[in-house]
């Protein structure tokens, strides 16, 4: 499973991303070998945010998450002429164990990337 991690990592950064066509049908293939799981993406807060900061986790590595439950906190910045920002929190989407984090407390990510893996079993 910390290959899968690796190979996520490797997707997310800036040399990776020209070639993320091919290297996302090779995490497809090998993510069909691991348990049932699911990403947690990076969410959009608003129409205009293109990334966000994680702020806090909610939920530990291995920690159990329900449905309504926080899980993350981002923070976006506006689009105004003052710069202010955004803190939101973001409640899970499904249950199951968050069994790998691939965005600590101060990464910058884009919308949409994956930040953790949600599996059914710990």
């Amino acid at each position: 499973f910390f290959e899968f991690a690796a190979m996520y990592r490797r997707m997310l950064s800036s040399a990776a991303t020209a070639c993320k066509g091919p290297l996302l049908h090779a995490l497809r293939a090998y993510s069909r070998a691991l348990p049932e799981h699911r990403l947690v993406p990076m969410a959009m807060l608003s129409p205009t945010m293109t990334y966000g900061t994680i702020t806090k986790w909610h939920v530990p590595l291995n920690g159990h998450v329900e449905v309504g439950e926080l899980i993350y906190e981002v923070r976006a910045e506006k689009l105004t002429e003052v710069g202010d920002t955004l803190d939101m929190v973001v409640e899970a989407q499904d249950d199951g164990y968050i069994a790998a984090v691939f965005a600590p407390v101060g990464s910058r990510v884009l919308v949409g990337a994956p930040l953790a893996v949600l599996c059914d079993e710990e």
